[in-house]
């Protein structure tokens, strides 16, 4: 498995919104997709967190390439106070539901 965790910054009256896009995002069919996660920081009302999921590097490249892909992140980044952090890399299964 292979993907993303994006750090990200939001005034607390758009994080709504902003989750709003992601969510738009998570309908789209695109191959190799397995899902993502989306954190809200107990104690920083002004972060998100997200965790994306691939089968594969490959999966997550072609889709990252895609003008399609481009178009969702504009309209997510549009609610963001800056450009996200991105740390991309493979995932690894621990713990009973990981394993």
């Amino acid at each position: 498995m292979y993907g993303t965790i994006m750090r990200g910054s939001v005034r607390p009256e758009d994080r709504a919104a902003l989750v709003a896009a992601i969510e738009a995002g998570e309908s789209v069919a695109v191959p190799g997709f397995l899902g993502s996660r989306l954190l809200i920081p107990d104690e920083r009302a002004d972060e998100v967190w997200l965790a994306v999921f691939f089968t594969d590097k490959a999966a997550y490249e072609r889709n990252a390439a895609d003008p399609g892909q481009h178009a969702r992140y504009v309209a997510m980044r549009g609610w963001m106070t800056g450009d996200p952090e991105w740390v991309d890399g493979g995932w690894v299964g621990l713990g009973p539901e990981g394993g």
